[in-house]
């Protein structure tokens, strides 16, 4: 309550002792100082920000931390809007560790999806068979100017997994060349390849650990 009201009255300076020295701020990651800086900038003269928090505050412990949930209603004045938000607090003093909302979550899932989706699209297209296949379809797309290259995707399954790939279209169908699909974790990739091999393409175990980097959620 401390933390909204002292943005609710633009007092930076209350701010300043309730920040770990590191914080993960929507989708940043900064020093306290930067946090402060950004603090600063949006409530500085001129601004109408207003904050409250307007429903009950759930508390959830683990490993020492302190997850806080609640709704705040906040934005400039005469266009405040309701949002669900997290405070991450932690540390020996407590003090806010990391700071989001519903809205920044979903930019960061996006964010991801496009990410992971983009590194497992790059691997695919560069297996042998993928390659020779794309060269072949490329050759003979010129003699069919209704026909092009795209690629679909990267779309979340209801089972978690992240898919998408790359094609021929048409105005009349898609035809794929080579489909991917992420576990939902992130760990594991498949890809394949339907016109070239009807079994499961060999992905590198390099290829495949960057694909998993690049999927890699921030833990929450």
């Amino acid at each position: 309550r401390a933390w909204s009201e002292a943005l609710d009255k633009h007092d930076v300076d209350a701010l300043a002792p309730l920040y770990a020295p590191r914080v993960k701020l929507y989708t940043g990651d900064l020093p306290r100082a930067a946090v402060l800086g950004a603090k600063k900038r949006a409530l500085g003269p001129g601004s109408t920000f207003r904050q409250q928090i307007t429903s009950e505050i759930d508390v959830e412990s683990s490993a020492g931390a302190f997850s806080v949930s609640f709704t705040k209603r906040s934005g400039p004045a005469g266009k405040l809007s309701d949002v669900r938000a997290t405070l991450v607090i932690a540390g020996e003093p407590l003090a806010i560790t990391e700071e989001r909302d519903a809205a920044s979550d979903a930019r960061a899932s996006t964010d991801v999806d496009d990410r992971c989706g983009g590194a497992a699209l790059k691997v695919a297209v560069s297996l042998p068979a993928v390659k020779k296949l794309i060269a072949d379809v490329e050759a003979e797309l010129p003699k069919h100017p209704e026909r092009r290259m795209g690629g679909i995707g990267p779309m979340r399954e209801e089972d978690g997994q992240l898919t998408g790939g790359l094609g021929v279209h048409s105005d009349e169908r898609y035809e794929a060349l080579v489909w991917y699909a992420v576990s939902a974790d992130g760990t594991k990739l498949d890809v394949s390849a339907p016109t070239a091999s009807a079994d499961p393409l060999r992905v590198p175990p390099a290829d495949a650990a960057r694909v998993a980097a690049a999927c890699r959620r921030s833990s929450r």
